[in-house]
This record gives C-alpha cells, structure tokens and sequence, in this order.
C-alpha cells in the first residue's frame, strides 16, 4: 500500500513540476489576441458551409456490381 502511495506523490510531483515549466505562454497571448478582434484577417476567406455540404449525395454513389456494396 505504501508503494502505490510513493508512486502516486512521484506522478503528482511529476506532473506539477510540467505544468509549472509549459511553454504555452505565447501560444496563449496569441489566442487571447485574437478572440478579442485583434486579428480580423484570419476570418477573412473562411467558407461559409453547412451540414449538408459535409454530407455525402447519393448521386455520388455507384453500386459495385461484384459485391453489391456502394462505393464512391
């Protein structure tokens, strides 16, 4: 029991010392800049789609002869 206790404060020590030494500084300016409106240019171009143009048309579609299954 003793053993399982040592390994856990070693993972909880271990896994304090990563979050204190991230990199994620910067990354997260960057995120917080541009959810603020401080880069308007990146949602310029992005298409504008909906679920029906992720969803694949049956016209697409062709039956294999061999196996009878659908394929593209």
């Amino acid at each position: 029991m003793e053993e399982n206790f040592r390994d856990a404060k070693q993972r909880v020590e271990r896994n304090l010392q990563e979050l204190l030494r991230n990199q994620d500084a910067a990354a997260a300016s960057v995120g917080e800049k541009a959810l603020s409106g401080r880069y308007p240019s990146l949602t310029d171009g992005i298409i504008q789609r909906n679920l029906q143009d992720y969803s694949r048309q049956e016209s697409a579609l062709k039956t294999d002869d061999e196996n009878g299954r659908k394929v593209v």
